[in-house]
């Protein structure tokens, strides 16, 4: 057993490890995931995607979560893209509601920041 931890910031837009060491996609080293969330494996859609092609082509047998498995067979990817695009949408709208606050902020006259001069 490997194991890769992922950092609690991470800043370029390619997840998981496995795929940005480029040591496990191909070469057979790795044939699961263990992770708490199915939406902590995809950070976009490009990256869910990879994943599920990696299952595909059979170097990636099965992802386990707390608190369910996917495996190598169609309903569970799907399952998988599923909430991997429901994570997606969460996170786009979390910066919709920050804009939001913040425009509402500097209308009330609080900025969010230091004043402009």
């Amino acid at each position: 057993m490997h194991e890769a931890r992922e950092p609690q910031c991470q800043r370029d837009r390619t997840a998981p490890r496995l795929q940005r060491d480029g040591r496990g996609d191909t070469t057979k080293k790795y044939n699961g995931i263990l992770t708490w969330a199915p939406d902590r494996i995809s950070r976009n859609a490009g990256d869910l995607g990879k994943i599920v092609d990696l299952m595909d082509a059979g170097y990636l047998q099965e992802i386990r979560t707390f608190g369910q498995k996917f495996g190598n067979n169609p309903n569970e990817k799907f399952l998988l893209m599923i909430l991997g695009s429901q994570a997606k949408l969460e996170n786009d709208n979390r910066g919709v509601n920050v804009k939001r606050g913040l425009r509402t902020r500097v209308e009330m006259g609080l900025w969010p920041g230091v004043a402009p001069l």
